[in-house]
């Protein structure tokens, strides 16, 4: 029986990477006692993974505290080309309110205060009003008039305003029906948010043709109410044109109230000789 050579284990040779050199083809690793880079193969043909960017820890910010919205501070109505005075009610015991009114070239608006409380459904705003047709006819002394009640089941009065307006005003184009009678005028509440709540009633300013403006020096006629200080200066109103238009404008209503007047009187005459 023939048996195995064992000779040639004695030839065999073993070695580590160490004694390898640079002949060695296997995986390099540096210690990674820190960030390091690991290199698979060898010569310039190996390939080198580079350490991850350390992930930074998420910052902790505690969420900002809100900040309350400040009240809205109420402002006073607008009182452009108008004017402020302390209103004392028609039927009272010494009531009084803040009215503040202004104009511009179109319109007037007043804004009377109203006692704490008081209701929409409580209050009336009626008078004396053109129609919308009639807008370019105000002519004369038929000029307008304003009323304002509320009802108070608690108080003696009912009545806030009652007087004649320095001027004619007009309703709103809806309100141009001959068989719809003309009685409110376009008003709402305003000042909800703390402070004085106001009644603000808008009118229509009526003039005596078509081209003509007309500036009001005061809200109502002169002599209704005590309270209404001395007339404005309209010459001094902003928006007001100091131009030729407004020169033509003006020369205009001259004529017209010239020409009106003499009709009046050439009337006056023919009804006396009439009478004669």
């Amino acid at each position: 029986m023939s048996g195995f050579n064992y000779s040639k284990w004695d030839n065999l040779e073993c070695s580590d990477s160490e004694s390898e050199g640079e002949d060695n083809v296997g995986p390099q690793v540096t210690r990674l006692d820190e960030s390091s880079s690991v290199t698979f193969g060898g010569g310039g043909d190996g390939i080198t993974v580079a350490p991850s960017l350390p992930v930074p820890a998420p910052s902790v910010t505690s969420a900002p505290t809100p900040t309350p919205n400040p009240k809205p501070t109420p402002s006073k109505p607008s009182t452009t080309n108008g004017a402020s005075f302390t209103y004392n009610w028609a039927e009272s015991d010494g009531t009084q309110s803040p009215l503040h009114w202004s104009q511009t070239r179109d319109e007037v608006v007043l804004n009377l205060g109203l006692p704490a409380g008081v209701k929409s459904n409580q209050i009336t705003v009626c008078g004396t009003f053109l129609r919308w047709s009639e807008r370019q006819t105000a002519v004369g002394s038929n000029k307008g008039s304003l009323e304002i009640k509320v009802s108070l089941p608690d108080r003696r009065f009912d009545l806030l305003l009652q007087h004649r307006l320095a001027h004619s005003v007009f309703l709103g184009e809806e309100d141009d029906d001959p068989a719809v009678e003309l009685i409110t005028p376009d008003w709402e509440i305003t000042g909800p948010g703390g402070g004085t709540r106001y009644l603000k009633v808008t009118l229509g300013k009526a003039v005596p043709m078509a081209g003509v403006s007309v500036w009001w020096s005061r809200l109502f006629e002169n002599g209704s109410c005590d309270c209404e200080g001395e007339d404005l200066d309209v010459e001094m109103m902003e928006g007001r044109g100091n131009n030729k238009k407004g020169e033509k404008a003006a020369t205009m209503k001259q004529a017209w109230d010239e020409a009106h007047k003499m009709f009046v009187e050439k009337m006056k005459e023919k009804k006396s000789s009439k009478g004669g």
